[in-house]
């Protein structure tokens, strides 16, 4: 077939945009939360009575926020992962399709396991029915809710989150290694999430949350300017080539004869 009159990839060029510019989005939400987190000293996540009624009085007070200390950013992050972990698979698959299934396939489901845990919207419909209450009644059901809430986002959902996507940056990092988003990128991959479980080790694991952000930030990085690339349109017959080229391993490249 003559690359010069089709592209194979060109039906996919409008996912490699959005997931580029999800990716590089992801990055600067990591400094938003590293900010957030630095300039705010939100109420515990301990399931009590005491944690629930502070966090509904600070939202009254500072509903923005709260918003972002109840990890509104991952919110907002999972959701850009989706176009990421999409584009991933369209590329990947031509390394190996069986690990590159495996590997997004767990990354969505924890995602998608995440958005029903998050407590920050729950969190603010509660805390305006607390406020809105007339009787200790109604009070202290907003708070028993509240708890409830908090203590779903301290429970199994979060870590099974943690677990599944840990586990799938591991599998596309591997496989990364042998794409046109190199090696460096696929080590990050490998070892921000092998780091990522670590947060919940007792006194380091804050530490070791912060140390993940390191390589997460390069992974990211990496992968957003590769797919902005992949984005662009290839008008010319050796530019589609070595896009073809980019896109499969080494060896499946000598073996199609375009090496």
């Amino acid at each position: 077939m003559d690359l010069s009159q089709h592209d194979p990839d060109s039906e996919w060029k409008w996912l490699y945009r959005v997931a580029g510019a999800a990716a590089l989005l992801s990055v600067a939400l990591i400094f938003v939360a590293g900010w957030v987190f630095m300039h705010s000293s939100p109420p515990g996540f301990q399931p009590t009575s005491a944690n629930a009624r502070e966090w509904f009085t600070f939202f009254q007070s500072h509903r923005l926020a709260a918003l972002f200390d109840l990890d509104l950013v991952m919110v907002a992050d999972n959701v850009l992962a989706i176009p990421v972990f999409l584009a991933l698979y369209v590329v990947l698959r031509r390394i190996s399709i069986a690990w590159t299934t495996l590997g997004v396939a767990l990354a969505l489901v924890g995602t998608a396991g995440y958005f029903a845990i998050n407590p920050a919207f729950s969190m603010l419909s509660l805390s305006g029915q607390y406020a809105a209450a007339t009787t200790e009644a109604e009070r202290a059901a907003a708070l028993e809710a509240g708890q409830t809430t908090l203590a779903i986002y301290q429970g199994t959902g979060f870590d099974l989150y943690v677990l599944l996507v840990s586990a799938a940056g591991v599998i596309i990092g591997a496989v990364m290694t042998r794409s046109v988003f190199g090696k460096l990128a696929g080590i990050c991959g490998i070892l921000a999430n092998v780091l990522n479980p670590g947060m919940f080790l007792p006194s380091v694991g804050l530490y070791i949350g912060f140390v993940a952000l390191l390589p997460l930030i390069v992974w990211y990085g990496r992968v957003g300017w590769v797919f902005l690339r992949l984005g662009r349109p290839i008008p010319a017959k050796d530019d589609s080539i070595a896009l073809t080229r980019d896109l499969v391993s080494p060896s499946l490249t000598s073996q199609v004869g375009l090496s």
